[in-house]
């Protein structure tokens, strides 16, 4: 008596299948290799950059050092608003224009005295502080074209205080919107600095930026 046994025709191998598996790993061999050509790429240029000279690096990196030293410039020039603030209350002009007679001449309120040192003071923190958040959401490049924007309202708002009804509350304005844009500028200009100049010069490059 025979016992029956189940019949399974043989199978064709899956062509699709061994195909996709075989593209796959191809793909994952192209990637392996493109990213150790990457590193390899990328090492050799970080090994050229730390073996330039000072000189060689002013003369490969024309534009970059361009901008820094312009960079620089706009740090010059906030420092020279923040001093302006005290400097100033010493002008005869300033205080005829925005002081009262006493003894034969012109003098100032304490209270603005203190204000027009301290309130921009308190401005650049605030500005400060609010850049890194900024620059975040829309570059650098972009904050510091705000920044000058600002500084221009300032400074307008500034020029016409001795004409308005009350000349120092408008002056301190002036004052306060300058300083809010002078902080944003002093803290992204100084991290672009030290990001965009070349290693050989970013010693010297950033030691300026606080000069």
């Amino acid at each position: 008596m025979s016992t029956a046994v189940d019949y399974k025709p043989p199978q064709a191998p899956d062509v699709e299948a061994s195909h996709f598996d075989l593209e796959k790993k191809q793909s994952t061999v192209d990637h392996v290799e493109d990213s150790q050509q990457l590193d390899k790429t990328g090492h050799y240029a970080n090994q050229i950059e730390h073996e330039e000279t000072a000189l060689s690096a002013l003369r490969n990196h024309k534009w970059a050092n361009l901008w820094i030293v312009y960079a620089i410039w706009v740090l010059v020039a906030c420092s020279f608003d923040n001093n302006a603030s005290s400097s100033i209350l010493g002008v005869p002009q300033f205080r005829q224009d925005f002081g009262s007679a006493y003894a034969g001449s012109y003098v100032l309120p304490a209270k603005w005295q203190s204000a027009y040192s301290g309130g921009p003071a308190a401005a650049t923190v605030i500005g400060a502080f609010a850049s890194g958040w900024v620059v975040d959401r829309i570059g650098r490049k972009l904050l510091i074209g705000g920044c000058y924007l600002i500084v221009m309202v300032g400074i307008t708002v500034e020029i016409i205080a001795n004409t308005t009804a009350d000349p120092n509350a408008v002056f301190f304005a002036g004052k306060f919107i300058n300083g809010l844009a002078i902080g944003g500028l002093i803290s992204t200009v100084m991290s672009y600095v030290g990001e965009l100049a070349p290693t050989a010069l970013r010693g010297v490059w950033t030691a300026m930026c606080g000069s």
